[in-house]
């Protein structure tokens, strides 16, 4: 049996982008993508950080399997980018700081919630034909909950048997 686990990296990040798309309507994307252009006018993109443990193993038993969770906070680059792009950033950051944000999340299934947001910054890229594009950006941090479901050795019944042996215990 493998390893698995009740939250996967794919899983923050579909939640954070179901999150951000009540609030834009543009395209939001995952980064880094080698050889796939950047597109077309305003967008965003998310970019993943550090993943930092906030706890200790906690471990449960079932028949044959056990799970460990450990809380994990993991801190995910937003960039905003385009015609917009300060407007968008502002308002992703304002909102994840904001209840809005902790029910949005909640309502995925997931164990996953906002912890904080950075303030947006404008930070401008120079791209491929030499221009600037406009740019501002932020970290968003949240925290997720995994449980990782391993196999585990178990027993349903045991059979004991007394055998006769020429010692005396103690000796």
């Amino acid at each position: 049996m493998p390893i698995t686990s009740s939250i996967t990296e794919t899983n923050v990040f579909t939640v954070l982008r179901a999150f951000i798309l009540t609030i834009v309507t543009c395209e939001v994307i995952r980064l880094p993508n080698n050889r796939t252009p950047m597109p077309l006018g305003a967008f965003v993109a998310m970019s993943p950080g550090a993943n930092i443990p906030l706890s200790t193993n906690v471990t449960a038993y079932a028949a044959t399997t056990k799970g460990v969770e450990r809380a994990s906070q993991l801190s995910i680059q937003i960039d905003c980018y385009g015609p917009g792009s300060a407007d968008m950033a502002t308002a992703i950051s304002t909102l994840l700081r904001d209840p809005y944000a902790c029910d949005q999340f909640s309502a995925s299934g997931f164990d996953i919630a906002p912890l904080y947001a950075g303030d947006a910054h404008q930070m401008p890229l120079v791209d491929g034909e030499a221009q600037y594009e406009e740019r501002w950006t932020f970290d968003a941090v949240l925290q997720f909950n995994p449980i990782l479901t391993a196999p585990q050795d178990s027993a349903i019944a045991l059979v004991a048997n007394i055998y006769d042996v020429d010692r005396t215990f103690p000796p």
